[in-house]
C-alpha cells in the first residue's frame, strides 16, 4: 500500500490495468484509460484486445484461439491528502468485470467503434459512473491543445508491459514521434513512435507534456505554460512488427470521433 507521504504523478492514477477473460480464464493482459470530450466519457482500449484477433489479419491472438467474453479492470480509489491538496492518495481499488457481449452467441458486443467499423484498432466502452463515482479525475481530456507536436517530439507511453506494475502503478516508457504527425501513416489516422514498447501496453495512452515556462505560438499569439500541461495525443496499439521499436499510435481525432459519433454493432 502506498504511503501517504509518497507523492505519485497524477497521471499514473489514470492508467488502468485490464485483463481479457473467457469466463474465469485470463487470456491476455493490457491497458486502458478513460477519455472525456464534450461532456461524454468512455473507457478506451484497442479493438484487438476485446476481439482477441489481430485487427489487420483477423488471426487469433491466443494460441488456443480463445476469444474474450469479459473484461476485468481495477479502478483506483483516490482521495485528496488533507494536509496537502496537491497530493492524491490511493486508498485501494474497486474491481469491475463487464460482459463484452449482450447475447450468449457473442454477436452483439458492448463496445463502441468508429463509424468505419473494424478498420480502426480502437474501441470505447460506456461505463456507468454510478457504479464507481466521479470519473472526471480519471479521464484524459480529448480536446486538442495549442501546442502542435512535431517529428522527434518527446512522448510517453504509459501502461503495463507484460502485465508489470510498480505496486499497481503503470510503467512509463519514453520515446519520440517518428513519423509526421500531421500526415496519416498507411492511409489511416495513425502516426509512428520510436519507443521500446512491449506486449501488455496495447491500449496505453500516449501523452506529451508542455513544460512550465515553455512558449508556444497559437494563432499569432505567444503563450507561456504556467505549469506543466499534459496532453493526450493518441492511443498506442502495438509495434509494426516484432523486430522493430516503431509503434502505431491512433490519433486523438479517432478518440474524439468515437465519443461523438461512434457506433455499436447491433446485428
Amino acid at each position: 500500500m502506498l504511503s501517504s507521504k509518497n507523492k505519485v504523478n497524477s497521471i499514473s492514477h489514470k492508467v488502468i490495468y485490464i485483463e481479457m477473460m473467457f469466463n474465469e480464464t485470463v487470456l491476455s493482459k493490457a491497458t486502458g484509460f478513460f477519455s472525456q470530450f464534450q461532456g461524454q466519457t468512455l473507457f478506451f482500449t484497442n479493438r484487438h484486445n476485446v476481439t482477441g484477433r489481430n485487427n489487420d489479419t483477423g488471426e487469433y491472438l491466443s494460441k488456443n484461439a480463445g476469444v474474450p467474453n469479459k473484461i476485468k479492470f481495477r479502478l483506483p480509489i483516490v482521495k485528496n491528502n488533507e494536509s496537502n491538496p496537491e497530493i492524491r492518495i490511493r486508498k485501494g481499488y474497486d474491481e469491475f468485470v463487464l460482459d463484452l457481449y449482450r447475447d450468449e452467441h457473442f454477436e452483439k458486443p458492448i463496445w463502441i467503434e468508429h463509424s468505419n467499423i473494424g478498420q480502426y484498432d480502437v474501441v470505447g466502452i460506456l461505463f456507468k459512473a454510478e457504479d464507481y463515482g466521479d470519473l472526471s479525475s480519471l479521464a484524459f481530456d480529448a480536446n486538442e491543445g495549442k501546442y502542435q507536436w512535431e517529428v522527434a517530439s518527446l512522448i510517453s507511453v504509459i501502461g503495463y508491459p507484460f502485465g508489470l506494475s510498480a505496486d499497481g502503478f503503470p510503467i512509463w516508457t519514453s520515446g519520440y514521434i517518428a513519423s509526421e504527425p500531421n500526415v496519416n501513416y498507411d492511409g489511416k489516422p495513425l502516426f509512428l513512435i520510436d519507443s521500446r514498447t512491449r506486449q501488455g501496453q496495447s491500449g496505453s495512452p500516449v501523452i506529451s507534456i508542455l513544460k512550465k515556462g515553455q512558449e508556444v505560438e497559437y494563432e499569432g499569439i505567444i503563450y507561456e505554460a504556467p505549469g506543466d500541461i499534459v496532453y493526450l495525443i493518441g492511443i498506442y496499439s502495438g509495434r509494426i512488427n516484432s523486430e522493430s521499436d516503431l509503434g502505431r499510435v491512433w490519433k486523438l481525432d479517432v478518440i474524439r470521433d468515437i465519443i461523438s459519433n461512434g457506433v455499436m454493432r447491433l446485428e
